[in-house]
């Protein structure tokens, strides 16, 4: 056992740039896992300056100033920070307000329309065994409407940390574009001169990662874009709600279709009931399911991310059993980046 684990240290761990991405690796789950609140600001607006470099690199290859074409694509950016902020965030705030507290009455209408199924069929589902999920809905659904809406009233420093978010991010996401170049210089001082590895590993995240981050944020997108067009040519209620809770949930990789699926065929059966309309949207909806993972999919990520779909999967529980939902929220993300590691991890012979 113990000439394996020295052959093993041999092979993997004696180079040099192995240590330190070792020592790298380790630093940034302590940060991450003491730490992360406080990072919380930095992480985000490197993140959005990493999505916006791509545009700032095509607009000084049309000749633009480097500080000009910051400066345009920052102020692109606040344009669609104050839209979401000032105009998208109300009305969905509004239309998830309307619908928790019409919920238990659309609750009670879809009742009326279940409780003949337990007529027709009584070894299906008892009456009594009806009235109880019922009765469990609709205290459930007026449980967390009380609790959502009272998130309308915020704490002071609830809100004090928002306002210190709002102005800390952007001004940070500035300083990235405009000084990347300074900012690179200056970590460079501190990496090993032999960034062979590095390099090797940062070129394959690079071009995976940012392909696949664009990529998805295309698709949420068009999908949010689609839905809402969809609901609102069925005249079905919220349909700004429902059109980005299912371009949001492309997010999470094969599970996010089938989470959402759920609450928004149960807001158009509550709706309608059993007829006509109900039949059309659920074909509707399942074209724009079917055109999402067999069109645009394929479209977006035929070379942003070469991984199998297994592996996906695998990913998925791995890091969600570790993580929760933000494990799974960034399953591909880290399957991508341990896929670098693994293959660019200098090793002996």
């Amino acid at each position: 056992m113990l000439n394996i684990l020295q052959v093993w240290y041999k092979r993997y761990l004696c180079e040099p740039q192995a240590v330190y991405l070792l020592i790298a690796i380790a630093a940034i789950l302590i940060l991450m896992r003491f730490l992360s609140e406080l990072f919380v600001p930095l992480f985000t607006s490197l993140v959005i300056a990493y999505l916006l470099e791509d545009m700032v690199i095509r607009l000084e290859k049309w000749h633009w100033p480097h500080w000009l074409a910051v400066t345009t694509v920052f102020l692109f950016f606040i344009s669609l920070l104050v839209l979401g902020l000032f105009v998208l965030l109300p009305l969905l705030w509004h239309q998830a307000s309307a619908l928790l507290l019409e919920f238990p009455a659309m609750v009670g209408r879809g009742s009326r329309l279940l409780i003949t199924l337990t007529a027709r069929y009584p070894d299906l589902l008892s009456t009594d065994q009806f009235n109880s999920i019922v009765a469990t809905l609709k205290t459930d659904a007026l449980k967390y409407g009380r609790v959502i809406l009272s998130l309308s009233v915020a704490s002071i420093s609830t809100l004090f940390a928002l306002v210190i978010y709002l102005v800390l991010v952007p001004m940070l996401v500035y300083l990235f574009l405009l000084d990347k170049a300074r900012l690179s210089a200056w970590c460079n001082r501190y990496l090993p001169k032999d960034k062979t590895v590095i390099s090797a590993i940062w070129h394959e995240v690079d071009m995976q990662l940012g392909n696949y981050i664009r990529g998805k944020l295309l698709e949420v997108v068009i999908v949010a874009l689609i839905a809402f067009i969809l609901f609102s040519l069925l005249h079905l209620n919220y349909a700004v709600l429902l059109g980005v809770l299912v371009g949001v949930a492309t997010l999470i990789p094969i599970l996010g279709a089938v989470m959402v699926s759920v609450p928004v065929v149960l807001v158009a059966f509550l709706e309608w009931g059993w007829g006509s309309s109900l039949l059309y949207f659920l074909i509707a909806y399942s074209v724009l399911l079917a055109v999402d993972a067999n069109v645009l999919v394929p479209l977006l990520f035929s070379e942003a991310v070469k991984i199998h779909p297994v592996a996906i999967i695998i990913a998925i529980l791995f890091f969600g059993a570790i993580w929760g939902f933000w494990g799974i929220f960034f399953a591909i993300p880290l399957a991508i980046l341990l896929k670098a590691l693994l293959q660019s991890w200098p090793r002996v012979g």
